[in-house]
């Protein structure tokens, strides 16, 4: 009798799925013949739809064996675990497996400039956040502009089309898709942005970064190649953490939030101690 293929219930953010992609690809190259369905949901199709771990995409039967990426709901991760080792762990993986991001056909990506590219270097400025307790003030963000110009760099900023401005940078936002993202980075010789999916793209294509960390932690989520400033003040335990999903997507109710305690100055200070420069 045919065995009954297991189905993997894709949830959380991009970022999430793209450890994912890197989980299943240890999944394969440990056992070859390993092949998953996956139930279908529009937004992580571009990212696993070609994947060789996948032989399949649909809506599964009511007897069907699922495994939920929701890393965020296992022991190890409301332990303080990696969130990486988490999601591997519901794969079976042996732990602990070094952390490799990976996309099927990544080496075919460029990014499609809409005008003349501008120079390099590039700092890429990814101010995107689905929560709002991770945002940087916008201020601070336009500091950073000055000062990389100052010293020659191209600012650019990406994100979505209503999302506000950074005052001179050289603007995408609206003009990239998560893959084109990627495609983009690919481009890019330096990338600084907050606990998004912008890190992991960095993460997966090798571009530096310097990630910004307040209601997040850089020990759960963060990779070691990238350098990582952390807020000052913060809620004890992070605010966004095991249990807390809820508060994922909902303003901080503090007087001062954690991220207003991150300054443009220490990131130029980290920029200059690295030979970014």
């Amino acid at each position: 009798m045919k065995e009954s293929p297991i189905w993997i219930n894709p949830v959380g953010g991009l970022g999430d799925t793209l450890m994912l992609s890197g989980v299943l690809k240890f999944v394969l190259d440990r056992e070859p013949g390993t092949r998953f369905q996956l139930v279908r949901r529009m937004k992580y199709l571009p990212f696993l739809a070609n994947h060789p771990a996948i032989s399949g995409i649909g809506h599964p039967p009511k007897d069907a064996t699922l495994i939920g990426t929701d890393y965020w709901s296992t022991e190890r991760y409301r332990q303080g675990g990696r969130a990486f080792h988490s999601l591997a762990e519901k794969f079976d993986l042996p732990l602990p497996v070094a952390e490799q991001l990976w996309l099927p056909d990544m080496e075919k990506l460029t990014y499609r400039w809409p005008s003349l590219p501008p120079l390099r270097p590039r700092v890429v400025f990814s101010a995107s956040t689905d929560s709002p307790r991770k945002k940087w003030e916008m201020r601070e963000w336009a500091d950073l502009v000055a000062r990389f110009q100052q010293n020659g760099w191209s600012v650019i900023q990406t994100g979505r089309i209503h999302e506000p401005y950074i005052p001179g940078a050289f603007s995408l936002l609206g003009l990239t898709s998560p893959l084109e993202l990627i495609a983009l980075l690919k481009e890019t010789d330096l990338l600084i942005s907050t606990d998004s999916f912008a890190m992991h793209a960095a993460k997966l294509v090798g571009t530096p970064a310097i990630i910004l960390w307040g209601p997040t932690l850089s020990s759960v989520y963060g990779y070691k190649e990238h350098l990582h400033v952390s807020a000052a003040k913060r809620c004890e335990p992070a605010c966004i953490g095991p249990d807390q999903s809820i508060q994922y997507g909902t303003p901080c109710t503090q007087e001062t939030p954690c991220m207003t305690s991150i300054k443009a100055d220490q990131i130029w200070d980290v920029v200059t101690a690295a030979n970014c420069l």
